[in-house]
């Protein structure tokens, strides 16, 4: 593209030293602005190219570590669960009698605290992780300024405007009335 831009410019820069009139003028001035802005896209592509590689990359590591983290905490789900039921099938056995069955509730038992706090482990870590992201965002944007779009402003309808202008000085009314 900056190629295609810059060969018409040199061509409007060639064809305007064969013309003096006003037309020349413009060419020479739009050869000068299409060759300046074919340089400056030139310039331009190296970082932005390295910028997409670097967000590629980002999102590659992002996408293997939250498959990463969902197939722990599936697993560790999964045993929870799996412990629970084993806990429910024995403490259905129970027999307070028998000391034998005792003991293994009691390792049964020692397992779902097991499962559960690893379970609770990975849900904490990535609550975490998140927090620490959101916060780092919040951080980043705090000294920010808003964004006013005023070009887009600039380009509403006309009847639009004039109809936000009337609210705005009913709105001023209301309230100098409410004072």
């Amino acid at each position: 593209l900056s190629q295609e831009e810059n060969e018409l410019g040199m061509f409007l820069r060639f064809q305007a030293e064969h013309d003096r009139t006003k037309a020349g003028n413009m060419m020479d001035a739009t050869s000068k602005a299409l060759c300046a802005s074919a340089k400056q896209r030139l310039v331009l592509c190296p970082p932005l190219h390295r910028m997409e590689q670097e967000v590629e990359t980002f999102r590659r590591r992002a996408i293997a570590d939250t498959l990463l983290t969902v197939t722990r905490m599936e697993k560790s789900r999964t045993e929870y669960r799996g412990a629970l039921l084993w806990m429910k099938d024995v403490s259905q056995e129970l027999d307070p009698d028998t000391c034998k069955h005792l003991d293994k509730f009691r390792k049964v038992q020692s397992q779902v605290r097991g499962s559960k706090d690893l379970f609770e482990k990975l849900k904490n870590d990535f609550w975490e992780r998140t927090a620490d992201v959101m916060s780092g965002i919040h951080e980043s944007f705090k000294g920010l300024v808003p964004y006013q779009f005023t070009t887009l402003k600039d380009l509403r309808d006309p009847l639009e405007q004039l109809t936000d202008l009337e609210n705005q000085d009913q709105n001023k009314e209301k309230a100098i009335q409410s004072n």
